[in-house]
């Protein structure tokens, strides 16, 4: 069964990027045209349970500029290439800035085993989360850089400002994608589904929702 999702570009850049994940990599990071300057921000949590585990990471959520706070974050900035005067259709590149902060557990072998199985679970499910977040912006880069070259004759100031419209649907599909995977919390709705694909993934979900209010 499929959930039809608000925003048919939305499906298209799930699908791009679903198709984009099972390339060779660096490609996928690096595609040609774009460059992608990426850092990975780990910050610490910890607990002798899962229970301690997320209520450490309830208290070390990362703040958005809105003042919402998450546990994994994404962001970013695009902007045109060359900076300065210069650019032309022919020339121009898109630079990405990607920075991902996500949670790192302090000394995880040291909870029960049934604990770290919540913690590998949580992990997992986040990580996927931003990956998507960060394969959407580069496609979004990929696909700007198309409309940048399709641009005969612009100036270097049209290219600049295209690049500052096009920025706003950027941050549209990004939004758009947490609202359907309501930030991760239901990530199958990324993918279309109208309930979890895994049944055991689905009931391992509840266990661990469960130990983390003990």
């Amino acid at each position: 069964m499929v959930s039809p999702l608000r925003s048919p570009r939305l499906i298209l850049l799930m699908t791009l990027a679903m198709v984009g994940m099972q390339t060779d990599a660096s490609a996928q990071i690096n595609p040609e045209g774009v460059d992608v300057d990426f850092d990975m921000e780990y910050y610490d949590v910890s607990g002798a349970t899962w229970s301690e585990v997320w209520r450490s990471i309830v208290v070390n959520r990362r703040t958005m500029s809105t003042g919402e706070r998450f546990e994994g974050v994404t962001r970013y900035e695009v902007g045109l290439m060359p900076a300065g005067d210069g650019c032309t259709p022919s020339n121009a590149r898109i630079a990405v800035k990607l920075r991902v902060a996500v949670p790192h557990l302090v000394r995880a072998s040291a909870l029960p085993i049934r604990d770290r199985e919540c913690w590998a679970a949580y992990e997992r499910s986040l990580d996927d989360h931003e990956e998507l977040h960060m394969t959407i912006a580069i496609q979004d880069a990929r696909e700007l850089l198309t409309t940048v070259r399709a641009s005969s004759g612009a100036s270097c100031r049209s290219l600049r400002n295209l690049v500052q419209r096009r920025s706003q649907d950027m941050r549209s599909d990004q939004a758009d994608y947490d609202r359907v995977s309501s930030h991760g919390l239901e990530q199958w709705r990324a993918w279309g589904l109208s309930r979890p694909a895994d049944p055991e993934v689905q009931a391992l979900t509840r266990r661990c929702a469960e130990r983390a209010l003990g």
